[in-house]
């Protein structure tokens, strides 16, 4: 839902465009990061990659993915539920994905 992000931007499609290019482009290492700590069961790590894209999963309204971080954060956090925070993660990785896909499609821009 992009209707509060286009109200913070004043409905400007240009800055739309650079902000979702942001996304794609620069949360792309930071996911690559988020699965080789799991890989490596760097909790710390894997707590503080998944707080910071918990908040910007939710600011362009993907709120799924956003709920699917706080877990992971909670769990790396209290070093429970191992087991399930690769799931948790492939969830996220396939969300990111098709936001990026769903971006590229809707503002016709050129994904890297």
């Amino acid at each position: 839902d992009l209707n509060n992000l286009n109200k913070l931007l004043n409905n400007d499609p240009n800055a739309l465009k650079q902000l979702f290019k942001i996304f794609t482009e620069n949360f792309k290492s930071d996911i690559k990061m988020l699965k080789k700590a799991q890989e490596a069961k760097d909790l710390s790590k894997l707590e503080s990659l998944a707080h910071k894209l918990k908040s910007t999963f939710s600011t362009f309204g993907i709120h799924h993915t956003s709920k699917i971080l706080l877990e992971i954060e909670k769990n790396a956090m209290n070093g429970i539920n191992q087991e399930d925070l690769a799931g948790l993660v492939f969830d996220v990785t396939h969300s990111y994905e098709c936001a990026c896909d769903e971006i590229k499609d809707i503002l016709k821009i050129e994904v890297v």
